[in-house]
C-alpha cells in the first residue's frame, strides 16, 4: 500500500509536502482571490465599521451570526484594517483546516487517504476559482461564517474523538456553541454530527460539560448584543440566519431553488441516480479485477503504474462531466453511512475499533447534512467549496484507504484499486487547477480577447482583478477626488467594496440592495432611511441579477429607490458602459441635483 509504513516519520514528510503545496498555490493565486464587486466587500466593510465603534444590526445590517464579523474586527484592531490582515489570518485558518481534515482521514483510512484528501482540499477547494466571480475559496470567502463554521465543526469532532478529559469536552462544546453564531446550515449539520458522536462510542469526561461549553458562547453573545442593541432586539440578532429561514419569499427566489435543486427535483434526482450508478459500476469493475488477481501478481510496480494510468484514462473519458462530479455524493454517502452503522454495531466490545468507527460515522454524517442546502444538485464549485468539501474527503478516503484495506485483508491486490483511484483524483485535480489558472491568469477561451489585469485598491488593500477591474479602479480614483473625509457613499445595487477601499460609510446601515436584501429588510424601510440620511455621492454599479428572477435594479425591482435617486441626483461620470442599460459592465457616478 502507498504510505503503508514509516509511521509518524512518513506522515511528517507528507505533511511538509502538503504545506509546500499550499505555499505554491498561494503564490500562484496571490491577491486574485476576492471579487472586486460581489460579496467580499461586505466581509471587509462590516468589521471595519465595527472598529469605528459601530454595531452589527444597529449600524450595519447583518443576516448571519455575529461571530465572524467580531472575529475579523478583532484582527483589524490588533493588526490594522486591511485586506492583508484578513489574508494572513485566513491562510493560518486554511492550514488549520488542512490539519484537522488530514488528521481525521489518517486515523480512519490511513496515510494515503489523508495525503489524497489534503491535496484535493488544496487544489480544488482552498484556492480554486471556476467563474468570473471570486470569493469561493478559503482565503477570501464570500461568507466567513461558512469557513469559520466548518473549522469549528471539525474542531468539535476532533476534541470529542481525541480528548480524554473534561477539558476536551468543554472545548468541544465551546466549538459547537461558536458554530451556532455562524451559519444555520453549518450549525444544523454540526449539532447532529456531534450529538451522534457523543453517544455512538465512549468519550472522555462528562457529557454535561459539553452542554455547558455550548451555552458559554451563546450566552456571552446574547449579553454583548443586549448591551449594544437592547434586550428586545438581541434575540433576533443572535439567531442570525435562523431568523430568516421562515421567509418563503426569499426561499422561493430562483437562485436558491437552483442551488437546492428544487427547480427541477425529478430531473435532478434522475441525473443523480444515473451518475451514482456510473460511480458504483466503475468501482465494482475495479473490485472485480482485484478479486480475480492475487496480491503477488498485481502488487508489482508495473501494476501500480498501470493502475494510475487506468485512473487517468477513466477520468479523461468523462472529463466533460467534471462539473457534475459531486452530483451523486448524497447517494454514495448514504451507502457509506449504512456501512458505518453496520460496522459500529459489529465493533461493540472493542473500544479502539468502535471509537474509530464512531469518528468516521460522525464525520460522514456531518458531510451528508452539510450538503443539505444543495442536496438535489450538489457541486464542487460555488457554495460547494465548503458544503461539498467534507463529502469529497470522506469519499476519497473510502476509495483510497478503506476499500484497498478491505481487499488487502482478503489477500487481494488493494494497491491496484488504490493506484487507479489516485490516477482519477490526480486528473480531477489537474482539471480544476487548469480551470482556475484560466480564470486567474489568462483568457478562458482562445476566441475571447485577452484580458488585462488591473490593481484595484493599493498597498495592503490591493486586489489583482481582470473582470470589472478597470472600471472599478477608474471609479475608485474618481470617487477619491469627489468625496470629503466625512462624506457618505451609496453604491447600488451591489459594490460596497468601494466604500471599504475609500473608507467611506454608506448613509444607512444597509450595504447591499439586491432582491434578497430588499425582501428581508423591506424596500420601503430602506428608502425611508435613505430619505432621512441622503448620500453625498451615489455610485450605480451594473449587476445582472437575472438569477433572482429580476434582471435589473430600478427596472425589475427596487423601482421606488431608483425613482428617488433619479429625481434627486444627476449623472456626473461613467466608467465603462452605462450601468443597468447596457448588458456590459459599467459604473455611473451621481451627485445631488
Amino acid at each position: 500500500m502507498i504510505f503503508a509504513s514509516g509511521g509518524d516519520r512518513t506522515w511528517n514528510r507528507v505533511r511538509w509536502c502538503l504545506w509546500g503545496l499550499a505555499v505554491i498555490l498561494a503564490a500562484w493565486s496571490w491577491r486574485r482571490w476576492p471579487d472586486v464587486q460581489v460579496d467580499f466587500g461586505r466581509e471587509l466593510y462590516a468589521p471595519w465599521r465595527l472598529t469605528q465603534g459601530d454595531s452589527l444590526h444597529r449600524d450595519v445590517a447583518w443576516f448571519n451570526g455575529p461571530l465572524s464579523a467580531w472575529w475579523n474586527a478583532f484582527w483589524f484592531k490588533l493588526a490594522g484594517t486591511s485586506l492583508t490582515t484578513l489574508i494572513a489570518v485566513n491562510l493560518a485558518l486554511l492550514l488549520l483546516t488542512l490539519e484537522l481534515l488530514t488528521d481525521s482521514l489518517r486515523r480512519w483510512a490511513g496515510n494515503a487517504a489523508a495525503a489524497a484528501g489534503g491535496a484535493l482540499f488544496l487544489c480544488i477547494f482552498a484556492f480554486g476559482r471556476y467563474a468570473s466571480i471570486g470569493n469561493y475559496n478559503f482565503v477570501t470567502p464570500y461568507s466567513h461564517e461558512l469557513t469559520h463554521g466548518l473549522i469549528l465543526s471539525l474542531g468539535a469532532l476532533h476534541l470529542l474523538s481525541r480528548g480524554r478529559s473534561n477539558l476536551s469536552m468543554l472545548g468541544a462544546g465551546l466549538c459547537l456553541g461558536l458554530v451556532f453564531l455562524t451559519k444555520a446550515e453549518v450549525a444544523l449539520a454540526a449539532s447532529v454530527a456531534t450529538v451522534v458522536r457523543l453517544f455512538a462510542a465512549p468519550v472522555g469526561g462528562w457529557r454535561a460539560i459539553f452542554a455547558v461549553g455550548i451555552a458559554i458562547p451563546i450566552v456571552s453573545a446574547y449579553g454583548i448584543l443586549s448591551y449594544t442593541l437592547g434586550a428586545q432586539s438581541a434575540p433576533v440578532a443572535l439567531l442570525g440566519g435562523w431568523a430568516h429561514l421562515g421567509n418563503s419569499a426569499v426561499r422561493e427566489l430562483p437562485f436558491y431553488q437552483a442551488i437546492l435543486g428544487s427547480d427541477n427535483p425529478r430531473g435532478n434526482l434522475a441525473h443523480m441516480g444515473r451518475l451514482a450508478v456510473g460511480y458504483l459500476a466503475v468501482s465494482g469493475a475495479l473490485v472485480a479485477i482485484c478479486m480475480r488477481g492475487t496480491a503477488t501478481v498485481l502488487q508489482a510496480r508495473t501494476a501500480r503504474v498501470g493502475g494510475v494510468f487506468l485512473g487517468l484514462a477513466i477520468m479523461l473519458l468523462g472529463s466533460g462531466l467534471w462539473r457534475q462530479l459531486a452530483r451523486p455524493f448524497p447517494v454514495l454517502l448514504l451507502i457509506v453511512l449504512a456501512l458505518q452503522v453496520r460496522a459500529l454495531l459489529q465493533a461493540r466490545g472493542r473500544p479502539g475499533e468502535s471509537t474509530r468507527t464512531a469518528d468516521a460515522l460522525a464525520l460522514s454524517l456531518f458531510a451528508f447534512l452539510l450538503m443539505g442546502k444543495m442536496i438535489l444538485s450538489p457541486q464542487l464549485r460555488h457554495y460547494g467549496f465548503v458544503l461539498a468539501l467534507p463529502a469529497s474527503m470522506v469519499l476519497a478516503a473510502v476509495a483510497v484507504g478503506r476499500i484497498p484495506s478491505w481487499l488487502d485483508a482478503r489477500g487481494k491486490p488493494g494497491v491496484f484499486f488504490q493506484s487507479t483511484t489516485l490516477g482519477v483524483l490526480a486528473m480531477v485535480m489537474l482539471i480544476h487547477l487548469g480551470e482556475s489558472h484560466a480564470w486567474y491568469h489568462r483568457r478562458l477561451f482562445k476566441s475571447w480577447p485577452a484580458s488585462t489585469e488591473y490593481e484595484v485598491g493599493s498597498g495592503a488593500d490591493a486586489i489583482r482583478a481582470r473582470w470589472r477591474g478597470e472600471e472599478m479602479a477608474d471609479a475608485l480614483a474618481d470617487l477619491q477626488q469627489r468625496l470629503g473625509p466625512e462624506d457618505t457613499l451609496l453604491v447600488l445595487p451591489e459594490g460596497v467594496m468601494l466604500n471599504y477601499l475609500l473608507r467611506r460609510r454608506s448613509p444607512t446601515r444597509h450595504v447591499n440592495f439586491m432582491p434578497p436584501e430588499l425582501l428581508i429588510w423591506g424596500e420601503e424601510t430602506i428608502l425611508a432611511e435613505l430619505q432621512r440620511s441622503p448620500p453625498d455621492v451615489v455610485a450605480i454599479v451594473h449587476k445582472d441579477t437575472s438569477e433572482y428572477g429580476a434582471a435589473r435594479f430600478g427596472w425589475d425591482y427596487g423601482q421606488q429607490i431608483w425613482n428617488w435617486i433619479d429625481d434627486s441626483y444627476e449623472r456626473k461620470a461613467v466608467y465603462g458602459a452605462i450601468p443597468l442599460v447596457s448588458s456590459r459592465f459599467g459604473i455611473a457616478i451621481m451627485e445631488p441635483k
